[in-house]
Order: C-alpha cells, then sequence, then structure tokens
C-alpha cells in the first residue's frame, strides 16, 4: 500500500471510530450536544488556562470573531469564564468552568468506556495489532502538530508542492502583471470614451433644454408647470 492510499484508508477509519464514539457520548451524557469547535475551543482552554481570543484563533486558525462567537456561546452555557487581563485591561482571559471541568471529564470516561467495550469484542490478535500501532499513531500525531504552525502554513513535507505552487505563481507574475496593465489602459480607454459620450450626452441634453425653456417662455410656460 503506498503513501497517499494509507493516509486515504487511515484518515477513513479514524474519523470513522471518532464519529461512533462522538455520537454514542453524546447520547449516553443525555446533555446539549456541543460542536467540534467548541469542544476544541474547551480543550485549548483547558490545556492552557488564561489564553486570550487572539491567541487561541491563532491555535486553533479560526478568525478572531469566529473565536469571539464561540467564547459568548460557551460563556452562555456557563462552560467558559471571561476575566480581565492583569497586563491589558482590553483583553480577556479564558478559563474553564467548574461545570465544563466536569464535563469534559464525564466525556473522556464514556469514551474510555466506550472503547474498552469495543475491545473486549475483538480477539487478542487484533487488540495486540492496535496496541502495536499505537506508537506510529502518536509519533504521526506528533509530526502533524510540530508542523502545524499558528499563521496556518503547510507543513514542511509539503514544502515541494508549496513551492511549486508559489513558482507557478511566480511564474505568472509577469503574465499577470501586463495582463493587469492592459486591463488599465482598457478601463482607461472605456472610461475616457464614457466621458466623451458623458459631455456629449450633457451638450445635447443642453441643447434640448434650452429649445424647451425658449417654447415654454413662448407658450408662457414657467418650470414649475404653472402658467
Amino acid at each position: 500500500m503506498d503513501h497517499e492510499a494509507l493516509a486515504e484508508a487511515l484518515a477513513a477509519q479514524l474519523n470513522g471510530v471518532r464519529r461512533v464514539l462522538r455520537r454514542r457520548v453524546r447520547a449516553d451524557l443525555g446533555v446539549p450536544a456541543l460542536t467540534g469547535s467548541q469542544v476544541e475551543l474547551l480543550r485549548l482552554v483547558e490545556s492552557a488556562p488564561g489564553i486570550g481570543v487572539s491567541a487561541a484563533a491563532q491555535q486553533l486558525h479560526l478568525a478572531g470573531n469566529s473565536v469571539s462567537t464561540l467564547v459568548n456561546q460557551l460563556t452562555e452555557a456557563s462552560l467558559l469564564r471571561r476575566e480581565r487581563d492583569p497586563a491589558d485591561r482590553r483583553s480577556a482571559q479564558l478559563f474553564l468552568t467548574p461545570s465544563a471541568v466536569s464535563r469534559l471529564t464525564a466525556w473522556r470516561a464514556a469514551r474510555v468506556s466506550l472503547l474498552a467495550g469495543a475491545l473486549s469484542s475483538l480477539d487478542d490478535g487484533e487488540r495486540v495489532a492496535l496496541a502495536a500501532a499505537i506508537p506510529a499513531l502518536s509519533q504521526l500525531a506528533e509530526t502533524l502538530t510540530l508542523h502545524d504552525s499558528a499563521d496556518g502554513s503547510h507543513p514542511s513535507f509539503l514544502g515541494r508542492e508549496t513551492r511549486r505552487d508559489g513558482e507557478h505563481k511566480r511564474g505568472g507574475e509577469g503574465s499577470d502583471q501586463e495582463n493587469g496593465a492592459a486591463h488599465e489602459r482598457g478601463r482607461a480607454a472605456s472610461e475616457h470614451e464614457h466621458e466623451r459620450g458623458g459631455a456629449s450626452s450633457e451638450h445635447g441634453r443642453g441643447g434640448e433644454q434650452r429649445r424647451t425653456d425658449e417654447q415654454n417662455r413662448e407658450r408662457g410656460v414657467d418650470d414649475s408647470g404653472g402658467r
């Protein structure tokens, strides 16, 4: 199995396990469901108490206003609390509430229980194979994390693809500039023609208006339409 086929199969299976776990845990806990983004923010605040909105946005690769919306939602749900940053009164620090801590603890316990039950239905060989895969999965997660930068840039193992895209874009810059210049020249010419046409039109309308005024004066009609 080549790397791409392995990656596709691995992603499908990991997503499948995660999806089933999330659905079962929500059903077992019997609490209002949280979105994936809300859960990610709670986990981030749990690992970095006092983090600010801007820093959280960078860590989650989300827009600042999106994180602000999540913070408002979780605050209203009594899962997050905000405190003024002593170093910068204009900023707020984020902390979990006791309800959030209890919820995350219960969620993890339910997840472990579900997985343990599922593992018990497998044979010894399958459990051994899964256990043997844990170090490799851990290394994979670490590799992805190390290359996951706050500015959302691509991992370094995609560097060649990224550079090729950049070279393609740079290679097209001359053409883009020429096209842009041609577009500007065309636009300027169009505006010039429009202005000339507008001036001619205004001139024509001005002549027609003068003729109408003269005719009205001859008939004794003023601009308001009265006699």
